[in-house]
């Protein structure tokens, strides 16, 4: 099952460890990106250039994203 986009922020914007920047490149991010990705690897990969200019880098997105929406949300490959 793949969540959207915009209930994945809300889960991680509602958690009690939110950080603000992994939100911010999660906002940034187009739809379409994040529909695309096939699993969380490759979701880290292309939200590079939002983690960046949001201030956070992939490895927080991928720990926050790995603890708040979890691997089973995403589509089976």
């Amino acid at each position: 099952m793949q969540i959207s986009r915009q209930l994945a922020i809300q889960k991680v914007w509602d958690s009690p460890d939110v950080v603000p920047e992994v939100v911010e490149a999660l906002q940034a991010m187009p739809d379409a990106l994040w529909d695309a990705a096939p699993g969380l690897a490759e979701l880290r990969e292309a939200a590079r250039p939002f983690c960046e200019s949001a201030g956070c880098d992939v490895e927080e997105l991928e720990q926050i994203l790995s603890r708040h929406v979890g691997n089973t949300w995403w589509r089976p490959e």
